[in-house]
């Protein structure tokens, strides 16, 4: 089995469309290196109602505020 987790666009106006160029951000950043989730598919509202995104699965720490004031994950130096 596979682990999967499907995302749904929420919002309106400019909010339209991101998980279309979230799922193109992921494709490039995956084709320089960085590991990211593989993005299995990219779809339509009409059954769903909205726009969606389905991704692997990866293991780790996904919570942005928690990543950015860890100590654990240190940050660059300011330029």
């Amino acid at each position: 089995m596979r682990p999967l987790i499907l995302q749904m666009e929420r919002g309106e106006g400019s909010q339209k469309g991101r998980v279309r160029m979230e799922a193109a951000l992921l494709r490039a950043a995956a084709a320089v290196g960085v590991p990211v989730p593989e993005v299995v598919a990219v779809g339509e509202g009409t059954a769903l109602g909205a726009n969606w995104l389905v991704v692997e699965r990866l293991e780790g720490e996904t919570i942005p505020r928690k990543v950015l004031r860890d100590a654990e994950w240190p940050r660059p130096a300011a330029p």
